[in-house]
C-alpha cells in the first residue's frame, strides 16, 4: 500500500480534529462535574416548631421543655436532696415541670375515696357521638 503525502496530511487533521474534540468534552465534563460537587446552599431551621394541636398536648402532658432551660443531672438531684435534707423545695420548684415529675404518685399516701373515685371513672362509658344516637333513635322507632 502506497501512501501519499497528501493523505498522510488529512490523516493527521483527522487525528488532531479528533483530539481537540476528546480535550474539548472532557474540559466540559470537568467543569460540569465541580459545579456539582460544590455543596448546594440548604435553609436551616434553628429550632422547629411544632404544630398548634401538638404543642397544647405537650404542654398538657409537660412534655415540652425549652432546650436552654434544660438542667443538669446534678442540679436536679441537689434540688431533690434539698428536699430531704432541710425541707426546703424553692430549688425544684424552679425546674421545669416535666423534670419535676408533679404528676407522680410514688411514695405518696393514698385514701379509699381516691380508689373508688379513680374505679368508677375507669368503668364510665364513654359518651356517644350524636350521629350514633340519632341512629339508636332511628333503629328504637323501627323496631316497635
Amino acid at each position: 500500500m502506497i501512501v501519499q503525502v497528501g493523505e498522510n496530511d488529512i490523516m493527521l487533521k483527522f487525528f488532531r480534529e479528533r483530539e481537540h474534540k476528546l480535550k474539548h468534552l472532557s474540559k466540559k465534563i470537568r467543569t460540569k462535574t465541580t459545579e456539582l460537587a460544590e455543596p448546594q446552599r440548604k435553609a436551616l431551621v434553628t429550632a422547629p416548631i411544632a404544630p398548634r394541636h401538638v404543642r397544647k398536648r405537650q404542654i398538657r402532658s409537660g412534655i415540652v421543655i425549652c432546650a436552654d432551660s434544660v438542667p443538669s443531672a446534678v442540679d436536679l438531684t441537689r434540688a431533690r436532696r434539698q428536699i430531704f435534707e432541710t425541707g426546703n423545695d424553692a430549688d425544684l420548684r424552679q425546674m421545669p415541670s416535666a423534670i419535676r415529675n408533679t404528676t407522680s404518685q410514688l411514695g405518696a399516701r393514698s385514701s379509699g375515696s381516691d380508689i373508688s373515685s379513680a374505679m368508677s371513672a375507669a368503668k364510665r362509658k364513654p359518651q356517644r357521638g350524636p350521629l350514633m344516637m340519632k341512629t339508636l333513635k332511628m333503629l328504637k322507632k323501627q323496631r316497635r
